[in-house]
């Protein structure tokens, strides 16, 4: 199965992304702050539920 180049590279971008918010986040005064000042796990679980759905739309050969 080939994979396109094209979705290899907006499925790394998204990961790359995933980790970054994972960090950090942008607060009301365009701060940007640690996420130990919030709740991690759900940021966390949030940004990677994200990923998959790309992940699934990006490459979900089924229809």
């Amino acid at each position: 199965m080939a994979v396109s180049t094209f979705k290899l590279k907006i499925l790394s971008f998204t990961i790359a992304l995933a980790l970054f918010f994972c960090h950090y986040y942008m607060d009301g005064d365009g701060q940007v702050e640690a996420y130990h000042e919030v709740d991690q796990r759900k940021a966390v679980k949030e940004t990677m539920d994200t990923v998959k759905k790309v992940a699934r739309t990006l490459f979900d050969h089924r229809g």
